[in-house]
């Protein structure tokens, strides 16, 4: 789930205190299903066209790390990662070319191999991986 760019433009929350509220509500919630969880923070913005979105970011992202980390989730960090691949964002800055996506499908399986063997289900087990980019 990652929704950071929709929820900081559309909801009018210019220094993201609703976005950080919401996300202590989701992750509190996250970590009673007991399942393992990744957190994928949000690829980054071309900052040439969205230069305060982009510096909001940049602000709240070591903050919602910090909070995934606390609750034992783990964390890919598209922002850091992609960082020198914002040629691969579309022409709106936003979303990514089908080759921006293979990286993210690569750099996701890469953090799911990362995850202890205790922490993996057994075929008897429901585990569910739902992610959506914007």
């Amino acid at each position: 789930m990652c929704s950071q760019i929709w929820d900081l433009t559309r909801y009018r929350d210019e220094y993201g205190e609703i976005y950080l509220k919401n996300i202590d509500l989701l992750f509190d919630k996250l970590k009673l299903s007991g399942k393992h969880v990744i957190w994928i923070v949000t690829p980054p913005v071309d900052n040439r066209q969205y230069t305060k979105l982009d510096q909001l970011m940049s602000n709240i992202n070591s903050l919602v790390i910090s909070k995934a980390v606390d609750r034992d989730f783990s964390v890919l960090n598209l922002n850091k990662d992609l960082q020198n691949y914002l040629h691969l964002r579309s022409n709106d800055g936003l979303h990514w070319s089908p080759e921006g996506h293979r990286i993210i499908t690569r750099l996701l399986i890469n953090c799911i191999g990362k995850i202890p063997k205790n922490n993996i289900p057994n075929e008897n087990d429901s585990m569910h991986y739902v992610s959506f980019f914007y």
